[in-house]
């Protein structure tokens, strides 16, 4: 419901721009969705007790469209706006950046009736030929670079239709395990497969159960009763049947919240091995089970027969652990053990006499040989994490208080916080022109002396307009503790002049870090094109830091690109780009990219306490 709602505002939104007198009415849309979206609970529900027309953004105007959707099912302005283009072509045209204007006339040219057709159509090669000529077509409008955005754009569209962000489901994967754990005979319940690898981005719900019937040992019969009584659980839709392999038992279930998820009942001996297994990734697990089948504490201390000759591995890694005792025990000085954290299937590893790897690195990246070696990365914690550096306040599209800002400090333990507006260029997020910047520092210097526990600073976050080209001047951003740079509009370019505008920024000695590189929004728009090995280079070249931004659908850069920046000496700073009070808990979300990267608190500048931040601010400066 959430998301479903989130995307109609956030489609209104794109469906009014370009409008005479239009920002306001988008920039309204926009907050409409956001606070839908970012919304923990169950909307209806809200709307039927009273408490949605209080929420952040939920002014009058958006409150009669959302009474309207729960009481007809629809909402007649979205009708009216989308007349009679799908919703799914409303959706891409966000996802591409190209504007309704680019996409229609494409659609029209082509005859395309939706995105399948399309996406076949504009496969032909003459179709980069034969589109930008079009007889009466308006002069510019669809150039051989907007083909190539709107090609990227559907292949991020397919690969990224059937995912769902790992944060959007932790609002609500707390009722499942509660409801399962509810069950008669339910045991223990633990979350397993991409979700324990804290993969951003994910297809379903992998968990892995060990009913009382299976304490010590597999009961088919009571399984197979277990998993019929999950059909019973209100938030069940429909379910599959059930699968029975190794001597587990699991069936898929379709739940309310729109996401499936799969039930894995196991045994109380098998369940460290089957924790292994199900958590993944497929490549690691390989790469474990070539290493246990040289093994002789898998393979047999006589070593008289090999996997090949008898079972195979798997059940050999089953036995083995099944056979160990205390395989739950840590010893003391457990390198990777960190408080809160699910280690019980580190009896596999210490097995075969390596380091425990941590879910978030089992990705066959060159983890194993690592831990061989025992030289795998102290992971960074959150409790590592001393302040974020883009928040947004009401001065542009944020809805937090000085309240929520202090309140979040403290739970969080922040050292220090910065309020890093929109600039002017920035229409859409109600960026502040040079006179209304004056008064925000104004006011935030005022503000400063009143906050006693932390420090706020003054952060801006400024559009890159072009190559060497800022929304502020040199004596505007001098005046801030915390200049990101990023970039929000004319991307529809080549790969070589986008990537030129990033670089621009990092070479630029008065930018501290560039928010959200690559311009991704999942569900809401395709990443830029970019040649990302070079930026890496010249955030390195130049002591820069490029952001990991924590909000749910962003999660930019990716675990992938971390790791690349990593290489290069580069590093980062985690943030939540926050715009609502909730938003600032997010900042969990970007720490698990982090460290699926495989870096250290070294490796980010917000790791820093405040002193030696301004201290790597200060030195860069002075280059």
């Amino acid at each position: 419901m959430n998301l479903k709602l989130s995307t109609i505002f956030s489609n209104m939104a794109e469906l009014s721009k370009n409008r005479e007198g239009s920002a306001k009415t988008v920039i309204d849309f926009t907050r409409a969705a956001r606070s839908v979206r970012d919304f923990p609970g169950d909307l209806e529900a809200a709307y039927r007790d009273g408490t949605l027309k209080n929420l952040p953004g939920i002014i009058p105007e958006m409150y009669a469209l959302l009474s309207e959707y729960f009481e007809k099912g629809r909402i007649r302005l979205y009708e009216e706006l989308k007349g009679d283009y799908s919703e799914e072509l409303i959706k891409f045209i966000r996802i591409s950046g190209l504007g309704k204007k680019r996409i229609f006339a494409i659609y029209d040219i082509l005859g395309a009736k939706d995105l399948a057709e399309l996406k076949e159509k504009i496969s032909q090669e003459d179709i980069f030929k034969k589109i930008p000529g079009v007889p009466g077509l308006e002069e510019g409008l669809i150039t051989k670079t907007h083909l190539e955005r709107l090609v990227h754009s559907l292949d991020y569209y397919e690969s990224s239709s059937k995912l769902f962000p790992k944060g959007y489901i932790d609002f609500f994967i707390g009722k499942i395990i509660t409801g399962i754990k509810g069950l008669n005979d339910a045991g223990d319940v633990t979350v397993t497969g991409s979700l324990r690898r804290k993969k951003p981005f994910v297809s379903d719900i992998d968990l892995l159960v060990v009913t009382k019937s299976n304490t010590d040992g597999f009961n088919i019969e009571r399984s197979k009763d277990f998993l019929d009584s999950i059909k019973k659980l209100p938030f069940i839709v429909s379910s599959g049947s059930p699968d029975l392999r190794y001597s587990t038992l699991s069936e898929r279930f379709k739940t309310s919240f729109g996401i499936d998820i799969e039930v894995i009942v196991t045994s109380g001996p098998q369940f460290a091995a089957d924790l292994f297994y199900t958590t993944g990734s497929r490549s690691h697990v390989k790469r474990i089970e070539e290493l246990a089948e040289r093994s002789d504490q898998i393979n047999g201390t006589s070593k008289k027969t090999t996997a090949s000759e008898s079972k195979d591995v798997r059940h050999m890694l089953t036995d083995a652990v099944r056979n160990r005792d205390n395989i739950s025990r840590v010893p003391e000085g457990f390198k990777n053990f960190e408080e809160g954290q699910d280690y019980r299937d580190y009896c596999i590893y210490e097995m075969l006499g390596i380091e425990y790897i941590p879910p978030e690195l089992r990705e066959d990246k060159g983890e194993l040989s690592l831990a061989q070696k025992f030289m795998l990365p102290k992971l960074v914690e959150l409790k590592d994490i001393k302040g974020d550096l883009h928040v947004h306040s009401s001065w542009s599209d944020g809805l937090i208080s000085v309240d929520d800002i202090k309140d979040n400090c403290r739970k969080l333990g922040y050292e220090y916080l910065a309020i890093s507006d929109h600039s002017v260029s920035n229409t859409y997020g109600n960026g502040l022109d040079n006179k209304r910047m004056l008064e925000k520092i104004e006011f935030m210097k005022k503000l400063k002396k009143e906050i006693r526990d932390f420090e706020l600073l003054i952060g801006a976050e400024i559009d890159i307009k072009g190559i060497s080209l800022l929304d502020y001047d040199e004596s505007m951003i001098k005046r801030t503790d915390i200049a990101l740079a990023s970039m929000h509009s004319n991307y529809l370019n080549s790969t070589q002049e986008n990537t030129a505008r990033v670089i621009s920024a990092l070479e630029n000695p008065l930018i501290d870090a560039i928010a959200h590189p690559t311009g991704l929004v999942f569900g809401a728009r395709a990443p830029y094109v970019l040649d990302m090995e070079s930026i890496f280079k010249a955030a390195s070249k130049y002591n820069k830091a490029l952001e990991i931004n924590s909000y749910l659908l962003r999660l930019d850069i990716n675990d992938n690109y971390t790791r690349e920046l990593k290489s290069f000496g580069g590093k980062v700073v985690i943030n939540t780009d926050s715009h609502r009070p909730t938003n600032l808990s997010m900042i969990y979300l970007g720490v698990e990219v982090a460290r699926r990267a495989g870096l250290e608190k070294e490796d980010i500048i917000n790791t820093m306490p405040l002193k030696e931040l301004k201290r790597w601010k200060t030195a860069r400066l002075k280059l």
